[in-house]
């Protein structure tokens, strides 16, 4: 997703900008739960104004699918959010940035003799600020 004043133009952000990934499947007959989606793209750029955010820019990943005794998908890595005044100035002190990577899955029948592992958790994601 791509905010962008190319005049130099001042920009606000008062409402939450989600890139979110999708979650995996699950999986229920054999056969592993589905890897979550990665976490998108936020990029908030001007050329020389002021950027302000006031709300939350969310990138995360998307959760790994559960199994019912089989291997549970991972969850997806976090996305990036770029922020760019361009020389500008860059007010952030109300906002708050969500880049974490999404949660792997869970077994479905945990008491099972092989109830199946659970997926790996996704890598955090990154913020990049420049004023």
């Amino acid at each position: 997703m791509v905010i962008s004043s190319l005049g130099g133009g001042s920009i606000v952000i008062r409402g939450a900008v989600r890139a979110d990934g999708g979650d995996g499947g699950p999986a229920y007959a054999g056969g592993g739960g589905g890897g979550g989606g990665s976490g998108g793209r936020i990029l908030v750029t001007s050329a020389g104004g002021t950027i302000t955010i006031e709300d939350t820019l969310s990138a995360r990943g998307g959760r790994g699918g559960d199994a019912y005794r089989a291997d549970c998908g991972g969850g997806g890595g976090g996305g990036m959010v770029v922020i760019d005044a361009g020389g500008g100035s860059v007010d952030d002190s109300l906002g708050f940035y969500d880049v974490r990577g999404g949660a792997g899955g869970t077994p479905l029948d945990p008491q099972a003799l092989d109830p199946g592992n659970p997926g790996l958790d996704g890598a955090d994601g990154t913020v990049v600020v420049n004023p």
